[in-house]
């Protein structure tokens, strides 16, 4: 559709927010972003991203069955939290569309996993088989370096002042 010069062109192939894949395939960031282009991997498959995930350090996953692999939904996202509803008719990988970021944490179902960088920009985490609870929160480190070199500055400040008080007045 054409707008005051502008072309609106909607994408058919689109994916939802969160889904489900039934394989990982790992590569190296330059062949993944190539695969992204090209929609070809680098063994000349087609590149599928409904199906498969490209992720950067972590092995190679393929579930033993076929068919349908579950799905998935977010139930409750904010800024710097996002929880996730999934059900998987088999272990599967979640692919989160949102952008990765280093200091995601995520728990499924309680327990701390690894975030992966899945498809160059988003994050994706291995789930079981059956219902499954994920939860990602922002915890960068830079947070918490940050909150500790100012708390150590708050208190050398305060000795510095509570020292030339003492010197003023004595």
């Amino acid at each position: 559709e054409e707008l005051q010069g502008s072309r609106v062109v909607e994408n058919l192939h689109a994916q939802p927010r969160v889904w489900l894949v039934t394989e990982t395939i790992p590569l190296p960031p330059a062949q993944i972003v190539q695969a992204i282009h090209t929609s070809r991997l680098p063994d000349g498959r087609t590149y599928d991203p409904a199906a498969m995930a490209l992720i950067e350090a972590a092995p190679a996953f393929r579930s033993p069955r076929s068919g349908s692999v579950g799905h998935a939904e977010i139930t409750r996202a904010a800024n710097t939290s996002v929880e996730i509803s999934a059900h998987a008719n088999q272990p599967a990988f979640l692919v989160l569309g949102d952008f990765d970021y280093p200091g995601w944490r995520c728990k499924v179902n309680g327990t701390s996993v690894l975030v992966y960088s899945t498809n160059y920009i988003q994050r994706g985490v291995f789930v079981p088989a059956g219902r499954s609870d994920i939860e990602f929160h922002f915890q960068p480190f830079s947070l918490y370096c940050g909150a500790g070199i100012s708390i150590a500055t708050l208190l050398f400040l305060g000795f510095l002042c509570k020292r030339a008080l003492t010197r003023h007045t004595g």
